[in-house]
Formats: structure tokens, sequence, C-alpha cells
């Protein structure tokens, strides 16, 4: 009975241990999204570093593989994350303990994103791309992921079967960051047509398309509204960056 007792203790502990490292520990806000700091390995469980590839999953049981609290990323929050490692030389390719892939984020809220490879069915993972599963957008056999390549930078969607075998990367919900800029002197809004800025005080601002392409750049003072096309959007003012998402934008 005592023997029980102790075993019963030590699997609480453990469970209690990896749970906190799945949860409290994890996650890097970029853009208003929480991302996890590291892929997933075995099903409910995060690899010990953040240049481990992780577990390959199809894409069905790969909706399934995040810890618990944590899911799949949208289409669109890829490419805001995808977006915040563009620099003005290109994507910010890095190498950590000799793997290759993708420094992700701005200020000191960063995330490292490794090459994953994929694997089609009996064949081994072809590991000097980037290939993770996307979560929001599928359909009978195909479903969407994301691929980035040294060579030739990155696509933002790709339709591959679901048998394919990929890296997982989880987010999991926050309150959203784009209050963050908003602030006695500077508030927005994004409406179906694109966003609505006010300042009281001159204000540098700028627009940047998913592509890390200047749309619109200025210095507002007072109220503008800046019209744009449906899509995902990194807004820009006084050197702060929040992601915006435009649903159906101007025609």
């Amino acid at each position: 009975m005592k023997k029980k007792v102790l075993l019963s203790l030590f699997i609480f502990i453990l469970t209690s241990a990896s749970n906190a490292q799945n949860s409290e520990k994890e996650g890097v806000v970029i853009n208003g999204v929480r991302w996890a700091s590291r892929n997933v390995g075995i099903v409910g469980v995060f690899v010990d570093n953040p240049e481990d590839t992780g577990n390959y999953y199809s894409w069905d049981d790969a909706v399934n593989a995040c810890p618990k609290g944590w899911r799949l990323p949208t289409e669109m929050e890829y490419q805001s994350l995808i977006l915040s490692s563009l620099t003005p030389s290109g994507m910010n390719w890095t190498t950590q303990n000799g793997i290759r892939g993708l420094q992700c984020g701005n200020d000191n809220n960063t995330i490292f994103l490794p090459v994953t490879g994929n694997i089609e069915i009996d064949s081994s993972p072809f590991e000097l791309n980037g290939y993770y599963w996307v979560g929001d957008n599928d359909e009978m056999y195909y479903a969407n992921y994301i691929f980035f390549t040294y060579d030739s930078g990155w696509n933002p969607t790709g339709w591959s079967p679901k048998s394919t075998r990929m890296g997982v990367r989880c987010v999991t919900e926050t309150s959203s960051a784009i209050n963050a800029i908003n602030n006695d002197n500077i508030t927005f809004q994004s409406n179906t047509d694109g966003i609505i800025i006010e300042t009281k005080i001159q204000t540098p601002v700028s627009v940047y398309n998913i592509f890390g392409q200047k749309v619109y750049q200025s210095v507002v003072n007072g109220k503008v509204e800046i019209h744009l096309k449906k899509g995902v959007y990194i807004l820009n003012v006084n050197n702060k960056s929040e992601k915006v998402i435009i649903k159906d934008g101007m025609r």
C-alpha cells in the first residue's frame, strides 16, 4: 500500500512538472499571438530545445498534437510570424547549435523556427527546408501548410496530402495586444476597409503587408483612415508593432 502511494505521488509530481513545462513557462507574444518557443515532440509535450525538430505528424494527428491549451496556428498567424522575421536584407536566417532556421519576432520577443523537412509515405525527412502544418484550412484529402527555404524565401501557403508528415509549432490564446499601441495620445481600430488612427501629437506611422512591403507611411497628427485590401498587416507606430487583420478590405 505504501509503495502504491509513493508511486502515485511520483506520477503526480511528474505530471505537474510536465504541465508546468507545457503551459506557464512556454510562450512568447509576437504581434499579439502567443507562440510556443519549441516544437512538439511526442503528443502533448514540447521538445527540450528550440532547435529540436520534434516529431513528424500527418495533418489529422497534428491537430491533436499540441499540449492542452495549445493549438495549431492559423494561416494568418503564421503569415504574421514569418513577416516578423523579415529584415532589410531578407529573411532573418540564423543557426542555433548547428541547426539552421528563422529567427522570428521583434525586440526581445523572439522564437527560433528550425528547418524540419517533411516526410512523405515511406521516405526520410528532407531537412533543408521548413514545413509546418496550418490548422484552419483543409479539404477532404489535402491541408494547408507553410514552407520556407534558405534558397528561395518562403511560401505563405501550400497544399499537401494529409498523409504527409510535418513539424508542429503551437499557439495559445492570449489577450489581444492590439491595444498595446493605444495610449492617451494615440488610438486606433481596424474595420472592414482598413485602419482608423487618431493622434494628438505628430506620430510616425507605417503599415507593412505580409511580404514585408511598406504600403503606407506618413506622420499623422489628427485622424486618418488607411484603406487596405483584405489580409494581414503589421502596423508600426512609434516603433511599436501590432498585427492587424482586415477581413473584407477595399474593393
